[in-house]
C-alpha cells in the first residue's frame, strides 16, 4: 500500500463506510421519509437498507479487527504501535451473523426473526464500531486526523432510542401467496 492510497483508504473509504452505516441505521430508526410509497416498495427498502446497513457493518468490523499482516487495509494501518485491534473473537458471533444472514447464501440462514440481524443487534454493532472508532482515534499516527472516523456522529447515533416504529428484520418471501413482501434475511 502506497502512503497515497493508505491516505485514500482512511481519508475517503473508511469515512465513506461510517458515513453509510450511520445513513441507513437512522433511515431503519425513522422510516417515514419513504413510507409513503407501495408497500411492496417500502418492504424492498426496507430490506435493502438492512442489507447495506449490515454490509457497512461488517466492512467496519474487519477493517478493526484485521491485523497489520493483511494486504487488506487494518485499522492498526493508521495507528501507533501501541494500539491493539478489536479482538475478532470478541464480534465473532455478529460476524457470524451479518455472513449468515446477509452476505452467504448457506445452510444457516434463517426465517426466524429472533435470530436475525433486528434493530437491537444493529445498534449493539453501531455501539461497538463508535467504541473502536474511539480507540482508534486515541492512537492515530500523528499524520492522521479522527475526522473520517466521524466519532461525534456515530456518539450521538449510538445512544439513539430505538422507536416503535423501526424497522427491525427482513421481510419474508411467501412464494404462491398473495403476501408480496420481499427478502429472506
Amino acid at each position: 500500500m502506497t502512503p497515497q492510497s493508505k491516505r485514500e483508504v482512511f481519508e475517503v473509504h473508511v469515512a465513506f463506510e461510517v458515513d453509510r452505516l450511520l445513513d441507513t441505521y437512522e433511515l431503519l430508526l425513522k422510516p417515514d421519509p419513504y413510507r409513503s410509497l407501495a408497500p411492496e416498495i417500502v418492504g424492498t427498502l426496507d430490506d435493502a437498507l438492512i442489507v447495506a446497513f449490515c454490509t457497512h457493518a461488517r466492512n467496519l468490523l474487519e477493517f478493526f479487527y484485521r491485523k497489520c499482516k493483511s494486504k487488506d487495509p487494518a485499522s492498526g494501518h493508521f495507528a501507533e504501535r501501541s494500539y491493539t485491534p478489536l479482538p475478532e473473537k470478541d464480534v465473532r458471533d455478529l460476524k457470524r451473523l451479518l455472513n449468515n444472514q446477509i452476505n452467504h447464501l448457506g445452510h444457516e440462514r434463517t426465517d426466524e426473526d429472533e435470530k436475525k440481524i433486528d434493530s437491537m443487534r444493529r445498534k449493539e454493532l453501531v455501539k461497538i464500531i463508535y467504541n473502536e472508532a474511539v480507540r482508534l482515534a486515541k492512537s492515530l499516527k500523528q499524520d492522521y486526523d479522527a475526522k473520517p472516523l466521524r466519532i461525534e456522529h456515530l456518539a450521538r447515533t449510538a445512544t439513539m432510542d430505538v422507536p416503535a416504529g423501526a424497522v427491525s428484520t427482513t421481510g419474508t418471501t411467501k412464494w404462491g401467496s398473495s403476501d408480496s413482501t420481499v427478502g429472506n434475511y
